[in-house]
Formats: C-alpha cells, sequence, structure tokens
C-alpha cells in the first residue's frame, strides 16, 4: 500500500501524516503512529487468540489463526533528487561520517520486480511506545529550511516503510 500526501505548504500534510506525536491521545495521532498502534494491537490479539486455540492448523479448516509476525520499520527521505536513510544502522555508516554530518546517497534499485533502497536500515519495533519514538527521531533528521509561509518547511519527501 502506498499513501501519499501532496499539497501546497502550510496546507497540512505533515499533520495529516503524522500529527501529534507527543500527544498521548490517539485521536490527535496521523496516520502513521495509528498504523502501528493498529499493528501491535492486531498482534496482542493474535497472541490472546494463539493461547486460547493451541491445536490450531491441525487440520482445522475453521481456524483463524494468524500466524505472528514481527514489525519492521525505515524512513528515507528523498532530497534534491537523492535519497537519504533517516535513521541509518551504526554498521551501515561508513566511519569517516560522524552521526551529524549528511551521509552518502543511497541508490534505488529494482530485482525482479521489487523496488528497493540498498542499503536502508531496517528496524525491528518491538512496542508501540519505540514505534513513536523512531517516527520522532525519523522526523526531526529530516532536511528543513524557512520560507515565507512556514519556518520549518520541510525540502524533502519522507518516506515510512513498514514491513511485517
Amino acid at each position: 500500500m502506498l499513501l501519499f500526501s501532496y499539497g501546497i505548504t502550510n496546507a497540512g500534510k505533515t499533520h495529516t501524516v503524522l500529527g501529534d506525536l507527543n500527544s498521548t491521545n490517539q485521536n490527535k495521532w496521523g496516520i502513521i503512529p495509528r498504523a502501528i498502534s493498529d499493528l501491535f494491537e492486531r498482534k496482542r490479539e493474535n497472541s490472546i487468540s494463539d493461547s486460547k486455540t493451541a491445536r490450531c492448523g491441525s487440520g482445522n479448516v475453521d481456524c483463524k489463526h494468524s500466524p505472528p509476525f514481527d514489525l519492521y520499520i525505515s524512513f528515507f527521505e528523498i532530497y534534491n533528487e537523492n535519497v537519504y536513510d533517516l535513521i541509518p544502522s551504526k554498521k551501515s555508516v561508513p566511519s569517516k561520517y560522524n552521526v551529524n554530518s549528511t551521509l552518502p546517497a543511497l541508490k534505488v534499485r529494482e530485482c525482479r520486480g521489487q523496488i528497493f533502497v540498498r542499503g536502508l536500515a531496517k528496524h525491528k519495533i518491538n512496542s508501540l511506545v519505540e514505534g513513536i519514538e523512531l517516527t520522532k527521531l525519523a522526523h526531526n533528521k529530516r532536511h528543513t529550511s524557512s520560507n515565507n509561509l512556514n519556518s520549518d518547511s520541510s525540502r524533502s519527501h519522507f518516506i515510512c516503510q513498514m514491513q511485517i
């Protein structure tokens, strides 16, 4: 699934996608934190149903068991026609770069009909709080600058990729 937020400066794109990441009120969250929350709720429901249906999968056609899953998340931005990992893994950062310097651009590749970003770090998320914190970190690392309509305008496209 792809969700693309498009509009003029100050139209509410970032608010729609992220909402208020510091709020404990989920009604104030945007699409990304709500998606993370929903996935962890489904995972919790699956673990509860797993404990009640231990024999699921032994030929029972009516079984509604869902296999356990892990959630991995990546954040990257497209800035000046280059792709940058917003939360690179420590092993993917060359030693000549420090955490605050600009990292080298990553390459978009295609293999067997699948598009991917080579070298993009995937982070396993173990809780809703961890997912929200990682989202905040990525959001704060975007390229931004001031313009006439917005003092903290993003200068890039912010992309969140979730893998189950």
